[in-house]
This record gives C-alpha cells, structure tokens and sequence, in this order.
C-alpha cells in the first residue's frame, strides 16, 4: 500500500484499510504526511497579520477560561509572542502528530492486553500504523480550519459541537465541554477505535462507540476542572 492510498483509504475506507496495516504496517510516511499537512496550514495563517491578531485572540480566550483574565500588560506580552507564530505552528504539529501518535499507540499496546482476543496481542509497529492514519483526519481538520480561521479572523473551531449550541453561556461548564468536541477529533477517535477494534479481533463498532466516549468522559473531565478554575457554571 502507498502512503497516498493509505491517506485515502483511511478517509474513504478505514476497517479495510486498518487490515491492510494489520498485515503490513507502515506509518512513517504517513506520519510525516500528516503532520507537513497541519504544519504548513498553521504557518501559512500564522505568517500574516490576520492570523497573529488570531493567534492572541485565541491566547486571551485560553487564559480567560483558565480563570486568568488578560491585562493591558498581559495582551502586550501576547502581541509580542504572536510573531512567533509560525514556530509555534511548527510545536504544534509535531506536539498533535508525533507525540500524540506515539502516546496513543502505547496505549492502545496496553490496552490490548485485555482486548485481544485469542490472546494474540498486536506489535506497537501495528499501534503506531492505526494511530498514524488516524492522525489524517486532524490535518485534514487543520487544512479546514485554518483558511476559515484566516475569513472569520479567529481561531475559535466552526467544527464543534457548541456552535451548533449557540445560546449556552459561554463561561459555563457545559459550553466548555461542547467547546471541546470538535466533529474532525471525534472522528478521529472513532478511527482510533476502529483500528484498535482491528488489531484485537474486536467489534469495530463497538470499539469505536466506546474509544468516541473515552475522549468524550475526557473532554468532560477538562471542562469540570476549567469551570472550578474560571469559575465557571
């Protein structure tokens, strides 16, 4: 298989594609795919002034649902680091890519020991192979969000749950936790359940259902906390 009918295949077809990795796993290429895709989309925002003023637009928010509203001096400080946002598009992908990839698939190696059936536990080459092409759908997240971040001049994500909820208060516990499903990342864990549910001989389905509510019971753990912190409701 190649690298560009594994990026498709994943998109398109994913339970056969994961058997195909299951039998051959592959992922650097993919890997590094994925993460020049979400790099590049950053870097390109980032490079102009639209996507600085962005930037700290997204910092200040970030601060603020931590419970730490942004002074004068504080907004100063932020404006000065944006012109740094290109390095910082790079962290982020290598951050969202490669470690994100490595971390998920040594737990997906863990796990396994309770999934696999018949006892026949995957390699982490499998695990990083699922993780991996998985990781497409973010870049492909990227790739989307960052031309609207660039028309809509933020950075807030037109891909989650809460815009579909926009009369919920905006401080409140319940809008950081729909804030925080973005559609692109549930997809993503369905794919991740979906690959782990190949490599154990499980049901996909099943699989999928229950990696999606992992990363939702997280996202919810998250917003809790943001909410204690910012005072949230």
């Amino acid at each position: 298989m190649t690298v560009a009918g594994a990026v498709r295949g994943v998109i398109v077809r994913p339970q056969a594609t994961f058997a195909a990795l299951r039998q051959a796993p592959m992922w650097l290429g993919t890997l590094i795919v994925a993460t020049t895709i979400s790099a590049v989309s950053w870097a390109a925002l980032y490079s102009t002034e639209t996507g600085r003023i962005a930037l700290v637009d997204q910092w200040e928010r970030t601060a603020f649902a931590a419970g730490r509203p942004v002074d004068d001096a504080g907004y100063a400080r932020l404006q000065r680091l944006s012109s740094r946002g290109v390095q910082y598009s790079l962290v982020r992908a290598l951050v969202l890519g490669p470690v994100v990839s490595v971390a998920v698939g040594a737990l997906i190696l863990a796990a396994s020991r309770r999934l696999a059936a018949n006892g026949v536990r995957p390699t982490f080459q499998q695990c990083l192979a699922v993780t991996a092409h998985a990781g497409v759908i973010l870049a492909l997240r990227d790739a989307t969000a960052a031309p609207l971040a660039y028309v809509r001049e933020t950075t807030a994500s037109a891909t989650t749950v809460g815009q579909w909820l926009p009369l919920l208060d905006e401080a409140s516990t319940a809008a950081r936790f729909v804030g925080s499903l973005d559609a692109f990342v549930l997809w993503w864990a369905a794919l991740v359940g979906v690959g782990t549910a190949i490599l154990c001989q499980r049901s996909a389905r099943r699989t999928a259902a229950a990696a999606i509510g992992t990363f939702a019971a997280g996202a919810g753990v998250v917003a809790g906390v943001l909410g204690l912190v910012g005072g949230g409701r």
